[in-house]
């Protein structure tokens, strides 16, 4: 996958299709990942930064669960990539792949942002 993408556009019926098409849970489930990804991200960061590649996998997994459940495939796809380096122990390819993860995520977080505001 290529450092630039396109901006993330949310998808809500592909995102409903992945939860069983009710939209209370996809409120909870925006609401969720804009809780969790900083802290999330913040956890791969810092397993990045220490070489902690059993930690930078199960951070990324979160990330990567979350990421699929809301349909942002782009960085699904982003967060399994440093998921693997970290659990094969590729520290400088995770570390290589980071700032584009990191990008990929502040991306979504902003239409996310926007899509809960919207829907207040």
């Amino acid at each position: 996958m290529n450092e630039a993408s396109p901006p993330w556009h949310f998808d809500r019926a592909a995102a409903l299709d992945r939860l069983d098409h009710d939209p209370d849970l996809l409120a909870n489930m925006i609401r969720q990942f804009l809780e969790e990804a900083p802290v999330t991200l913040a956890a791969i960061d810092a397993a990045v930064n220490a070489g902690d590649g059993a930690a930078i996998g199960d951070a990324a997994h979160a990330l990567k669960t979350a990421a699929g459940y809301l349909a942002a495939d782009a960085l699904c796809l982003r967060a399994q990539t440093i998921e693997g380096f970290g659990r094969v122990g590729q520290i400088d390819d995770a570390r290589a792949a980071w700032p584009a993860l990191a990008a990929s995520a502040a991306g979504v977080i902003a239409v996310l942002e926007r899509v809960a505001e919207d829907e207040k």
